[in-house]
């Protein structure tokens, strides 16, 4: 996914921790930059010294001593660059929570917990990603731009290894790691990373690198998040392959 500028940060405010973390993975599937805090003191402390904007604050409704709400307010009446920040309400159960409602205490828009990786992109895209460059038309853009001095014939095997090799790969690291070779599992995430970079495929690779940097710890809690959320962004790849085929071979004629 594209932004409109690469240092856009995001920041997460959770008096659960694992749950702040959590979503801030989710976001860096994005997003490079993202930070989190568990209190609201902590969280105006931050604003404060910050001299740029965040992009986003996604601020949890039970936070305490200070509910979200009343956090809210507080940024809203701070005078620094994060008092325009959109504001986004996290909290379960979304049908408790109509728009009216969290648009009424100073939020802009809510997303429900437990968090989905997809729900996740959703609301980025509605923030801050380009729609002109996600999807399948994005993707047969990038590998057309990238084959396009190549033999029809070879165009061919190198769209078709792609689409092979990219979940092979996936699941290569997945074994190694059951196997404790993370060495092996490595340098797979090393070789898939230069694959799709080779084909322009951006998106993926926040999260290669912090599946590597992952892997070079052994960190395996970690390791198991980061290969299922590519899982989730690989699969949509593949959901798309047959749009970004008939694309491809559309500008090929």
């Amino acid at each position: 996914m594209h932004l409109e500028t690469n240092r856009d940060c995001v920041l997460v405010v959770d008096e659960n921790e694992l749950n702040g973390w959590l979503l801030a993975e989710q976001i860096r599937q994005w997003l490079e930059y993202t930070e989190t805090v568990s209190s609201a003191e902590d969280a105006l402390n931050l604003i404060n010294r910050t001299e740029t904007r965040y992009a986003l604050i996604f601020i949890n409704a039970k936070l305490q001593p200070h509910q979200g709400a009343n956090l809210a307010h507080r940024i809203r009446d701070l005078r620094r660059p994060s008092q325009a920040s959109p504001l986004i309400l996290t909290g379960a159960h979304r049908d408790q929570h109509p728009s009216e409602h969290y648009l009424r205490l100073g939020f802009n828009d809510f997303l429900c917990q437990p968090v989905l990786l997809d729900d996740v992109q959703q609301l980025l895209q509605r923030w801050l990603l380009d729609p002109a460059q996600t999807g399948a038309s994005f993707y047969a853009t990038q590998i057309q731009n990238k084959t396009t001095h190549f033999s029809a014939a070879l165009r061919a095997n190198l769209i078709q290894a792609l689409f092979d090799e990219t979940p092979r790969n996936l699941a290569d690291i997945e074994a190694a790691v059951a196997q404790n070779n993370w060495q092996n599992a490595w340098e797979t995430t090393h070789k898939l990373h230069g694959s799709l970079i080779y084909y322009g495929l951006n998106l993926f690779m926040p999260a290669l690198q912090r599946l590597s940097h992952a892997l070079r710890g052994q960190d395996l809690l970690s390791t198991r998040i980061h290969i299922h959320l590519l899982h989730k962004t690989v699969s949509r790849l593949l959901v798309d392959k047959e749009e970004i085929l008939l694309l491809l071979q559309e500008s090929n004629a």
